[in-house]
């Protein structure tokens, strides 16, 4: 896609080669902390501006909740979820992972998932019904 330049995003220790060579930004441990006490990631989220990146994709939920983080600095940065199953279903009966999808959910701006009945389960657990695409 021409203008469109890759990055993949992750923690050191799950950062493994990306497919087709993609390059990629390992979040400095210290924005974890920060995450934990301001609920923010300073340092990833100056560096995604300074790259120019359009959008964030965040894969799972799990780790959309962790990008909402970076979402949150920059609302100029879209956020875009992609919830596959467990996390739509297992991971909703969990009380703390409950709460952190409600963060989530008003930080995303599209959710995206495989089928209707996931969306109903995520509508249900207070997701916008027009934030969710299937």
């Amino acid at each position: 896609m021409p203008g469109f330049s890759p990055l993949a995003v992750c923690r050191e220790f799950m950062c493994t080669p990306v497919s087709g060579g993609i390059p990629p930004y390992i979040i400095p441990s210290c924005d974890f902390a920060f995450r934990r006490w301001t609920g923010r990631m300073p340092f990833t989220s100056r560096e995604l501006r300074k790259r120019g990146v359009a959008l964030v994709h965040a894969h799972f939920g799990k780790d959309g909740w962790l990008a909402s983080s970076l979402a949150g600095m920059s609302r100029d940065i879209p956020l875009v979820v992609s919830f596959y199953g467990r996390d739509a279903s297992a991971v909703l009966r969990i009380p703390s992972w409950r709460r952190r999808f409600e963060h989530l959910f008003e930080a995303a701006d599209r959710i995206l998932v495989l089928s209707a009945h996931m969306k109903g389960m995520l509508e249900a657990a207070g997701c916008p019904a027009g934030r969710i695409l299937v």
